[in-house]
């Protein structure tokens, strides 16, 4: 079942979801591959999410991926930066232990 998305200012989505093998937040990236950090992640505009999101899908259905679902994210100065507060912090990694944050911008 799809969740709801917000809307960016930009239009624009990334693909996220969880990695079964070690829990991590990994982003769709280019080519049909997941990436770690959301500035690798393959940046969707409005048309391309659902197909995006489909062939993501597909990494669920082989257990490889867990809870495939889009994210608004504005994308100023090349910066890649989720639109919720909820987004930012898997972005960045666990608030909990710093020696395993990411820097997304």
């Amino acid at each position: 079942m799809a969740k709801k998305v917000e809307s960016s200012r930009s239009g624009t989505v990334v693909v996220t979801a969880n990695r079964l093998r070690d829990g991590r937040v990994v982003w769709y990236g280019p080519n049909d591959t997941w990436v770690e950090h959301i500035a690798k992640a393959a940046i969707l505009g409005v048309g391309d999410d659902e197909a995006a999101l489909e062939q993501a899908q597909t990494w669920a259905r082989r257990e490889v991926v867990v809870d495939v679902y889009a994210v608004p994210v504005d994308t100023d100065n090349d910066d890649v930066v989720p639109v919720t507060m909820r987004e930012r912090v898997r972005a960045v990694g666990p608030s909990v232990r710093a020696d395993l944050a990411v820097t997304y911008i």
